[in-house]
């Protein structure tokens, strides 16, 4: 696989991508963060059942609190495919190198049915594009999360995303630290870890040194 130079291709129209969402930790790397120690031996996955992935959704302010909607319970497997697939792009983006077709297809699939969802409406003195009906179905949340996924990955911060340097976590994260040097997705968790694990190993060298 190839190296892939992050750049900006295209200015993205902003306001199509005005989710609402935190800009330090946008939904797609939240989402594709709900396994805890991913790449571990016995990883930890949030979304059990549909509620599972309908609870997390409501807790971000995603989905309205006040959504009735029956969900199809295939809902949950398109969530996952599409959280596999966000992770699997913004992994390769943290490494520098050219995701695969099948994820980018994920993604693209995802991102096809959100924008035929969209319709435009008039806010003040301006044109402007109306996603609030994504908001009442976890199915329209899931597309809401791969425009979020599509925004950030053709915009400059893109350069920004990292993978946490705990193998076993996995978790991806936007560097913005001054100097660019953030390692870890949280220094209270998976730093003190390494900091831990670097401690034992010296010590373990220098007992060993003294025999």
């Amino acid at each position: 696989m190839g190296l892939l130079s992050v750049r900006r291709v295209v200015d993205v129209d902003k306001s199509f991508l005005d989710l609402g969402e935190p800009g330090s930790e946008p939904w797609c790397l939240t989402f594709s963060n709900t396994i805890g120690g991913r790449n571990s031996s016995s990883p930890s996955d949030r979304f059990q059942t549909l509620q599972d992935l309908r609870t997390w959704l409501s807790r971000q302010g995603i989905l309205q609190d006040d959504a009735s909607s029956i969900d199809d319970p295939k809902n949950l497997e398109r969530g996952i495919r599409l959280r596999e697939a966000i992770y699997n792009i913004g992994s390769a983006v943290a490494a520098k190198r050219l995701p695969e077709d099948d994820d980018l297809s994920e993604l693209n699939w995802n991102v096809q049915r959100a924008i035929v969802s969209a319709r435009l409406t008039i806010e003040g003195d301006k044109i402007a594009w109306d996603l609030s009906s994504q908001r009442g179905s976890v199915a329209g949340c899931l597309g809401l999360i791969a425009l979020s996924a599509a925004g950030l990955f053709t915009s400059s911060r893109a350069t920004k995303i990292r993978e946490c340097g705990n193998h076993e976590c996995g978790w991806l994260f936007l560097d913005l630290s001054k100097n660019h040097s953030r390692k870890w997705c949280d220094m209270s968790d998976c730093g003190n870890l390494a900091k831990a694990r670097r401690y034992y190993a010296k010590q373990k060298a220098l007992r060993a040194a003294a025999t």
